[in-house]
């Protein structure tokens, strides 16, 4: 998560406290419907998901 702006961290982070253990499955899902934009900071989800450096392979990998 080192890799990412402070207020994309705090996104993700709370993002994964709203929806549990499963909240990987969960983002990969909104990123492919657009569900992620309707979430509070929703434009920095939707940012690392179309950032060519992170996406789906970044989250795949990232543990918090």
């Amino acid at each position: 998560m080192d890799e990412l702006p402070e207020d994309h961290r705090e996104a993700v982070r709370a993002f994964a406290a709203k929806h549990g253990r499963r909240w990987k499955e969960k983002l990969a899902l909104y990123w492919g419907d657009g569900r992620d934009t309707l979430e509070p900071d929703g434009w920095a989800l939707r940012s690392i998901r179309n950032n060519p450096n992170w996406g789906h392979d970044w989250l795949e990998k990232v543990k918090i």
